[in-house]
């Protein structure tokens, strides 16, 4: 899956796989191509309709879930430029509280922008 900036305010959606690709381009107001963008990356209990509200109590759990990459490209000198999307790269949010978030990584993974992580709505401990 891949988020590109191609051209001011236009964005193209990249999703690849087992042998098929969905591809489309969204107007997008807020990217620039000589301006930093903000992106994220988003693993969640999804809550329907609950935005706006007190975080609602639940017994699912998301287990093992799997970054395997994580890259940002940046135009540099003319050329784009992958770089890995670490903790130096963005802000961790584990809401409503981190103990609902048992997240994993290894040296490699961490490397190349990746980890594994599970999500409880009871907690982690």
């Amino acid at each position: 899956m891949s988020l590109l900036l191609i051209a001011d305010k236009k964005v193209r959606f990249v999703v690849e796989g087992a042998g098929k690709k969905f591809e489309r381009d969204f107007t997008c107001d807020g990217y620039l191509l000589n301006a930093v963008g903000e992106f994220k990356r988003v693993n969640a209990i999804d809550q329907v309709a609950n935005e706006g509200k007190p975080v609602q109590a639940t017994k699912t759990k998301v287990l093992n879930a799997e970054w395997k990459e994580t890259s940002l490209f940046r135009l540099i000198k003319n050329e784009i430029v992958t770089v890995p999307f670490k903790k130096t790269r963005y802000t961790e949010m584990m809401c409503p509280a981190a103990v609902h978030f048992d997240v994993r990584a290894n040296s490699n993974q961490i490397a190349k922008g990746a980890e594994v992580l599970s999500i409880s709505g009871v907690s982690y401990r």
